[in-house]
C-alpha cells in the first residue's frame, strides 16, 4: 500500500508560498516497504562506492548474491525480480517556500523566482 502523503496544511496555515510539485518519477518499492532510489541503483550498476551495502540489503531480502565478475546491472534486474520489488509511479512531492527577513519589509522584498500557485486542497469523499 502506498501512503498518499500530505498536502502541507501546516505550510499553508503559516502562509508559505505553494510552488507546485517536484519532479515526477517512478519508485522501486522493496518487499520491506522501503524505496530503492534511482541513485542507489546507479551505485550498483556503475560499480560505485557504497554498492556493497545495497547488494547486502537486497541479499538480506532474498536475492542471490552476485557471482564474481557478474555484470551488476544484469544482477540488479534479476535480484529485484527475485525479491518481488515493484515499480510505482509517484506524482512528485508538494513544494513550499517562505520569504525570509528580519522585518516585514525585508520579507516583502524577498523574491521567490519560481511561479507560485493556489494551495492544493484535500479531496473529501462524499458521505
Amino acid at each position: 500500500m502506498i501512503k498518499p502523503g500530505h498536502l502541507g496544511i501546516v505550510y499553508q496555515a503559516l502562509n508559505f508560498d505553494y510552488l507546485g510539485r517536484s519532479t515526477r518519477r517512478t519508485l522501486t518499492l522493496l518487499p520491506d516497504a522501503t524505496v530503492l532510489t534511482a541513485r542507489t541503483q546507479a551505485k550498483v550498476t556503475g560499480g560505485e562506492r557504497g554498492r556493497n551495502g545495497v547488494v547486502a540489503r537486497l541479499v538480506t531480502l532474498g536475492a542471490a548474491p552476485p557471482h564474481p565478475g557478474e555484470d551488476l546491472a544484469q544482477w540488479l534486474a534479476t535480484a529485484l525480480r527475485a525479491i518481488g520489488a515493484r515499480r510505482q509511479h509517484h506524482p512528485g512531492n508538494h513544494r513550499y517556500a517562505i520569504r525570509l527577513g528580519r522585518t516585514r519589509g525585508e520579507r516583502t522584498r524577498t523574491t521567490i523566482v519560481m511561479a507560485t500557485g493556489p494551495y492544493p486542497k484535500p479531496r473529501l469523499a462524499a458521505a
